[in-house]
């Protein structure tokens, strides 16, 4: 069971299942880099994109007395795709969205369906996993960098 705590422990597993399950989308032929290391799109290397950030701005716990214990991880999801808007076969667009695609379904629960039906527990961790909010996006027409924020959330009651 989760040290109450431990949430080093559940933000490792939830890196390890990103890193293990992104099926990277055409044109990428690999991942760049993986980290819960700030990075800003501008000290990456094209050779280090597709990139993935992981950052963890915020906590919200609760524990009253007669209630259960519950624990809310607010998780960003910093995305960072070079594109060429040249490229007529993977449009700027398409890139960007080929990816969220395939960090959102890296997330789903190992069974394949929805979250509607199962949930995504990291193993047993947390109560959930699941992208929660706005996802916004820069195609990066301007300047070749295209990004995207996508919003996580992970329980624990």
């Amino acid at each position: 069971m989760l040290i109450v705590n431990d949430v080093e422990a559940i933000m490792v597993a939830f890196e390890a299942l990103l890193r293990d399950n992104i099926v990277v989308p055409p044109p990428f032929d690999t991942m760049g880099i993986i980290t819960r290391i700030w990075q800003p799109w501008d000290a990456l290397a094209k050779i280090q994109q597709p990139a993935l950030v992981i950052t963890e701005p915020s906590e919200e716990r609760t524990n009253r007395r007669g209630e259960q214990f519950s624990l809310k991880l607010d998780v960003k999801l910093v995305l960072y795709v070079t594109v060429d808007p040249a490229d007529i076969n993977y449009p700027p667009n398409t890139r960007v969205n080929r990816f969220i695609e395939a960090v959102l379904t890296a997330m789903l629960p190992r069974d394949g369906h929805s979250f509607v039906v199962n949930a995504q527990t990291l193993n047993g961790l947390v109560s959930n996993v699941f992208a929660d909010g706005r996802i916004l996006k820069d195609s990066g027409v301007i300047d070749n960098q295209g990004s995207a924020l996508i919003p996580v959330t992970v329980l624990i009651s």
